[in-house]
């Protein structure tokens, strides 16, 4: 009988194997078909929560030239313009640069819901209303908000965004103190906050961001005296300890500066102080007391034919257009001199590398003192064919310069190019191509050999 027992529950296992591996198998497929699937899921829901951010904020934002046209369902959003994902997380959103689009209206809330989020670069638009919360954004690295209309204070919740390492806000309306827990964020390499409308005191606790290089506070309402350890930052520039933490320069947002100031500043207009001429006045060397700092003073002459007209329509296009590859303008002044004869002037920060035409043709002694080599040539090309591009598509309303030349090029002291003299510049009646006749001039104006060829033709 145990022999018979054996031998019938051999055969019932040799009848059962069979099942047992089809089971087996079954149940392997359904495991892996489920964890697939949860995968997949997952994959969705990420990237449903990273495509509702963007179409809310294209939805919020004011998109006036188009810019934001690809941004459709015919077309991946890791590919829409000015969008980027990652490599290593190929569905996920990591940079969000719209710099120079021409946008306005408010920053969406949602755009605080991508959450692999390193690089959110909205400058030079028309953005208003208040910067929403970016707490959740704990990968952020780069924040650049500057040159925008924004408003209210800025948020203590960026001190929870603790990878930052910039920090750009300058050039809003952003009113309140700075925010107080700053220190948190110690990878912080550049914090700029100039040219706001900022009140209340500088934290001491600011000096805790030990590794920061770049500090800019000015141009704001804030009160009091600078703490002395932001002195001791052992990495801070040159620049920022000396134009940007000095007690002038805590001032209004446009300084205001009499004849007296700018005569001052120049040794009274001295040619040992002149660094340039032009059709429509002579540019001068010179530091400013309040704030300390120093400029170059564009004196117009007002007997030369059109010199007036150059200095409004330089304010005009100045005062409308943004862009971190154009010349600042620090303030301007409309008077009459000692003499009682009209005087007026522009006062931009001085550039120390001077013009790209003394790097391109300027030679002493039959030889060149100057050099550029090939990756910063290209370098500033790319400034400035960025520049161009903003100013000819993206700007709102676009802006010829009409005297595109290397002497009008500045090179700051770290040798990026920035466009200067818009004295013969002109808007275009409308957006989208200008009908022919519509840059209206008296007389062709701009430089032999740099004149655009449609200028000449009209």
């Amino acid at each position: 009988m145990a022999a018979a027992a054996n031998a019938s529950t051999e055969g019932l296992m040799s009848v059962n194997q069979p099942v047992k591996l089809t089971m087996l198998m079954l149940l392997s497929l359904l495991l892996l078909s489920y964890g697939v699937g949860s995968i997949q899921c997952a994959t969705v829901l990420a990237n449903n929560t990273d495509m509702s951010a963007l179409l809310d904020f294209r939805a919020i934002a004011n998109d006036p030239t188009g810019a934001l046209g690809s941004w459709n369902s015919s077309i991946h959003y890791c590919k829409w313009r000015g969008v980027t994902c990652g490599s290593k997380h190929p569905e996920q959103v990591t940079a969000l640069n719209l710099t120079g689009y021409g946008l306005s209206g408010p920053i969406a809330a949602s755009v605080g819901n991508i959450s692999f989020l390193h690089t959110l670069d909205l400058s030079n638009n028309q953005f208003s209303g208040q910067i929403p919360s970016l707490s959740n954004l704990q990968k952020m690295q780069f924040l650049n908000l500057s040159f925008n209309s924004l408003e209210g204070h800025i948020p203590d919740s960026l001190t929870n965004c603790s990878n930052l390492r910039l920090i750009d806000v300058s050039r809003n309306s952003l009113e309140g103190e700075i925010p107080l827990r700053f220190d948190l964020l110690s990878n912080l390499l550049h914090l700029i906050l100039s040219y706001n409308k900022l009140t209340g005191v500088i934290p001491p606790t600011l000096s805790n961001i030990t590794g920061v290089q770049k500090l800019r506070l000015g141009y704001n309402n804030l009160q009091g005296s600078i703490p002395e350890e932001l002195g001791n930052l052992p990495n801070l520039s040159k620049r920022s300890r000396k134009s940007y933490l000095s007690s002038q320069d805590f001032g209004e947002n446009f300084p205001k500066v009499s004849y007296n100031d700018l005569a001052q500043s120049t040794r009274n207009f001295s040619e040992s102080n002149l660094i340039g001429k032009g059709s429509c006045g002579s540019v001068y060397r010179g530091r400013l007391k309040e704030p300390d700092m120093e400029v170059a003073v564009k004196v117009f002459n007002l007997e030369m034919r059109g010199a007036e007209r150059s200095f409004i329509s330089e304010c005009e296009t100045l005062r409308s257009i943004q862009h971190r590859n154009l010349l600042s303008i620090v303030t301007a002044c409309s008077t009459v001199d000692n003499t009682g004869n009209v005087f007026k002037a522009l006062v931009y920060e001085f550039m120390p590398n001077g013009n790209l035409d003394t790097w391109l043709h300027y030679k002493q002694d039959g030889k060149a003192n100057k050099r550029l080599d090939l990756n910063r040539r290209i370098s500033i090309a790319v400034n400035i064919a960025d520049v161009m591009d903003y100013l000819h598509h993206d700007c709102g309303r676009p802006t010829v310069h009409c005297d595109l030349k290397p002497s009008n090029i500045l090179l700051n002291d770290e040798m990026t190019a920035l466009l200067g003299d818009f004295g013969i510049a002109k808007f275009y009646a409308d957006y989208g191509p200008a009908p022919r006749g519509s840059v209206s001039s008296v007389g062709v104006k701009g430089t032999i050999g740099y004149i655009a060829p449609d200028r000449l033709m009209h």
